[in-house]
C-alpha cells in the first residue's frame, strides 16, 4: 500500500495545493455536515469561472474561489465552519493566493442580477397639415384680433417656439413682454407654459411654406393700462438719467419723472444723485396711452414747503434769493430750497422791453425781489425785480412832453415799427402809422444801430408806455424824403413891394429861349 493510500489525509492536502479551485474537494470528505442557520444562494458563474459538477463549496472561502459572488451572510458558531475545523484539523488551508477579495461586505446580502428596463422612446406627433379650411379659420381669427391660447415649446433664436393644435407658430421676443428686448432666462422661464396671444401675422413664402406669427404685446399694453391710474403709487428701477429728468421702469413701462419733479430740493446734477438700476418711489401724475407715456413725480412723496410758504412769505415785501434758472419768459428764483419763483420779463425792468432774461440777469446771481402773488395750492410764487425800485415813470412824464424833439438809438426793426432807446435811460416805440413820411414803399429806412431824430408823441404813465415818430422837415411833409442823390434845391430871397408881371420868357428855359429868340433877347 503507497503512502497515500495509508494517509488519505496527506493526500488530500496535497491535491488540493495542486489543483485549481474548481478541482477542490468537498467538505464531506472531510467532516460531517453541520446545520447552517441560513444558506445563501450563489448566482451561476461565467462559463470561463464554471465550476466542476463535483464540486460543492460549504465554506465562504471557497464561495470567492468558484463564483466571485458576495460574501453570504456569516453563520452561527454552530455552524459548518466550525464543524469542519474540529473534524478535520488535518486539512490544510488554501493558499493566500486562491483568496479572491470579496466585492461586498461580508454581512451584505448577496444580489441576483437585475433586469434593466428602458422607457420606451417617445414618439413625435405627426406635423399637422395646414389645409385651405384651416388656414381660412386661422386668417379670421387674426383678422377679428381674437385670443388663442399656445403652449410654449421651445426656446428658439430670436424668440419662442409655441404650439396651437400641434401647428407651430413663433413668437418673436420683442413680442413677448411689454419690454423691447426680454431677457433669456425671462423667455426660458416661459418654456412649459400655456399664455395667451395674438396672431399677428401669417406669411406664405414661395415654396408655399406657410409661418405664423403671435404677439402677446397688445394684450398685456391693454391689462397695464386697466391695472393703473392717475394717484396711484408706484415702485420701479431706473433705466436711464438724462439731464432733463428721470425714466423709472413700473413694470414693462418706462415712467418720466421730469428735473421739475423729481424733489423740492432737485440735485444739480441727477447723475451725481441717482445711478441707474436704483429703486425709487413716485406717484403716478398723467397718464397718455395713445403716445406710451407716463408721468411720474418722486417730489408728490415729500413733505411740501409750500404748506407753510403763506406763513414765511408775505405780498409786498422784499426778500433775498438766487437766479436758478433763465428761460424765454422769465427767470426763475430760489427763496429757499424747495420754494422757487418766477420774474416774468416784464417785472425785470421800469423802463426796457426785455426779450430774454438774460439781459439783465445771469444764472446763479443773488437778488432782491417783491412778494406779487402766492399759490401755494399750485407750488407758485410771482416776484419782481423791478419794484424793488422807484416807478421812474412820472418823472419821464415830466421830462419829455408831447412835440418835444430828442434823439434815439434804433435797437430793433419789426413789421409793426422800431424800438428805440432814448437818451440811454428809456425804450421808446415807433410805429409805423407815424412813419408815413419816410417809408419808401412798404419797407422801414432804419437798421439796428441808427441814431434817428424823432419827436415825443405820447408819454403814458398809467400804461408806461412812451410813443415817437420821425422828425422830418416841412418840405418833406409835402413831397416826402428827397430821393437818393438828389440835391437840395437852391431857395430864392423872398421877394417884397409889389409882385411883378411874369413873362413868357421866364418860363422858358434857357435852351428854348435860345431857340425862339436866335440867342438874342
Amino acid at each position: 500500500m503507497s503512502e497515500h493510500e495509508l494517509r488519505p489525509d496527506t493526500a488530500a492536502s496535497a491535491e488540493t495545493s495542486d489543483s485549481t479551485p474548481s478541482e477542490l474537494p468537498t467538505a464531506t470528505e472531510h467532516a460531517a455536515p453541520q446545520p447552517i442557520e441560513e444558506q445563501a444562494s450563489v448566482p451561476a458563474a461565467t462559463p470561463s469561472q464554471q465550476p466542476a459538477p463535483e464540486a460543492t463549496v460549504a465554506t465562504p472561502d471557497a464561495a470567492h474561489v468558484v463564483s466571485g459572488t458576495p460574501d453570504p451572510q456569516p453563520v452561527s458558531a454552530a455552524g459548518s465552519t466550525g464543524a469542519t475545523s474540529q473534524t478535520a484539523p488535518s486539512v490544510a488551508e488554501p493558499p493566500p493566493t486562491a483568496q479572491v477579495p470579496s466585492a461586498h461586505p461580508s454581512h451584505a446580502e448577496p444580489q441576483p442580477f437585475e433586469k434593466i428596463e428602458l422607457p420606451p422612446a417617445e414618439e413625435k406627433p405627426a406635423p399637422v397639415v395646414v389645409t385651405d379650411e384651416l388656414l381660412t379659420r386661422l386668417q379670421g381669427i387674426m383678422e377679428r384680433g381674437e385670443v388663442i391660447t399656445v403652449h410654449v415649446a421651445q426656446r428658439i433664436r430670436g424668440g419662442l417656439r409655441v404650439l396651437y393644435d400641434g401647428i407651430k407658430m413663433f413668437l418673436p421676443a420683442s413680442q413677448f413682454f411689454l419690454k423691447k428686448t426680454p431677457s433669456n432666462e425671462e423667455l426660458q422661464a416661459a418654456v412649459g407654459s400655456d399664455i395667451p396671444v395674438q396672431i399677428a401675422d401669417i406669411v406664405k413664402d414661395e415654396a408655399g411654406r406657410i409661418s405664423f406669427v403671435v404677439s402677446r404685446r397688445n394684450l398685456l399694453r391693454e391689462e397695464f393700462y386697466r391695472r393703473i391710474k392717475v394717484g396711484d403709487i408706484v415702485e420701479g428701477v431706473i433705466t436711464s438719467i438724462q439731464s432733463f429728468g428721470l425714466f423709472v421702469d413700473i413694470g414693462g413701462f418706462d415712467g418720466l419723472v421730469h428735473i421739475s419733479r423729481v424733489s423740492h430740493r432737485p440735485p444739480a446734477n441727477l447723475a451725481d444723485a441717482f445711478k441707474v438700476g436704483e429703486t425709487v418711489r413716485a406717484q403716478i401724475v398723467e397718464i397718455d396711452p395713445s403716445h406710451d407715456k407716463i408721468s411720474l413725480s418722486m417730489k408728490a412723496l415729500e413733505p411740501s414747503p409750500w404748506q407753510t410758504a403763506l406763513e414765511r412769505y408775505r405780498v409786498g415785501e422784499r426778500y433775498s434769493g438766487v437766479v436758478t434758472r433763465l428761460a424765454p419768459f422769465g427767470a426763475f428764483v430760489e427763496l429757499e430750497p424747495g420754494v422757487e419763483g418766477l420774474i416774468r420779463n416784464g417785472e425785470l425792468s421800469w423802463t426796457r422791453r426785455v426779450r430774454h432774461p438774460s439781459e439783465i440777469l445771469r444764472e446763479g446771481e443773488n437778488v432782491e425781489v417783491v412778494v406779487l402773488e402766492i399759490k401755494p395750492e399750485r407750488g407758485q410764487i410771482d416776484l419782481s425785480l423791478r419794484r424793488t425800485t422807484d416807478n421812474p415813470w412820472p418823472a419821464i412824464a415830466a421830462k419829455y412832453p408831447r412835440g418835444m424833439h430828442t434823439t434815439g438809438v434804433v435797437r430793433e426793426v419789426s413789421g409793426p415799427g422800431v424800438l428805440l432807446t432814448i437818451a440811454g435811460e428809456v425804450d421808446a416805440f415807433m410805429p409805423r402809422s407815424q412813419m408815413r413820411a419816410v417809408l419808401k414803399g412798404k419797407r422801414i429806412p432804419y437798421s439796428v444801430g441808427d441814431i434817428v431824430a424823432v419827436t415825443v408823441v405820447d408819454v403814458s404813465v398809467e400804461t408806461e408806455s412812451f410813443i415817437v415818430a420821425p422828425r422830418v422837415e416841412p418840405e418833406e411833409e409835402l413831397f416826402g424824403p428827397p430821393r437818393e442823390g438828389a440835391h437840395p434845391s437852391k431857395q430864392e430871397p423872398a421877394r417884397t413891394g409889389n409882385p411883378r408881371k411874369i413873362t413868357l420868357g421866364e418860363l422858358l428855359s434857357e435852351e428854348e429861349r435860345q431857340r425862339l429868340y436866335g440867342g438874342s433877347e
